[in-house]
């Protein structure tokens, strides 16, 4: 049998990657939970307040996956221990890698020059 909370994870966390990830011209799912609803919104929040930060990762080339990973490594490696901040930061940062929106607006400007 699984394990609730894990699979309630696991549905929030695919629904934020889904919601990032989603063709630009696609219209905006709505979120299947409160929680979802919500770590939409918080995600959201914490990319306009690093906004300089998260636009050096619009369409990155390389490996995501390794690139998340050593995110994740650097963010969670320190003294000071897991908090909410920081998995919100790490959330924010895997839907910027996986947002289709800023891969594809990153082509569009790169066609009008």
């Amino acid at each position: 049998m699984d394990d609730p909370l894990l699979e309630r994870t696991r549905r929030l966390l695919t629904d934020y990657l889904m919601f990032c990830a989603r063709e630009p011209d696609e219209p905006e799912p709505l979120p299947r939970s409160v929680e979802a609803a919500l770590l939409r919104s918080v995600a959201e929040q914490f990319q306009e307040q690093h906004h300089f930060f998260f636009s050096s990762f619009y369409g990155y080339k390389g490996n995501r996956v390794l690139l998340m990973t050593q995110m994740a490594d650097a963010v969670l490696s320190d003294s000071e221990g897991f908090n909410w901040g920081r998995l919100v930061m790490l959330l924010a940062f895997a839907g910027t890698i996986v947002s289709q929106e800023q891969i594809n607006g990153l082509k569009d400007r790169v066609k009008c020059f």
